[in-house]
């Protein structure tokens, strides 16, 4: 959910990385983003080490990483949600899920 935080909270994301490998037949993906802070500094951020696409095609793997990005979104915004229902605030700086989108 941190993650979540950092990506909606970012202006942009410098580059995203993904890296697929499989083991037994099961294909596996790693989904990195390169943030770049205030300072200029390089932060990369580790969004999941094992997304599990369909099958290895570049198709499925790109939708892997938008439902991952998608999950995301979704739990900043239960957490909005919550935080809302327990602390009745509106100023809580949580992002909105929408921000969370692949072209930022």
């Amino acid at each position: 959910m941190l993650m979540g935080y950092r990506l909606g909270k970012a202006e942009s994301w410098g580059q995203m990385f993904s890296n697929g490998t499989s083991r037994r037949q099961t294909a596996m993906l790693n989904l990195i983003v390169r943030l770049i802070n205030n300072n200029g500094k390089i932060d990369p951020l580790i969004l999941s080490s094992c997304i599990f696409p369909e099958n290895e095609t570049a198709e499925k793997q790109i939708d892997a990483m938008k439902s991952k990005l998608m999950d995301i979104a979704e739990c900043l915004d239960k957490w909005k949600a919550v935080y809302k229902q327990l602390y009745g605030c509106q100023d809580h700086g949580i992002p909105a899920g929408s921000e969370i989108e692949i072209g930022k």
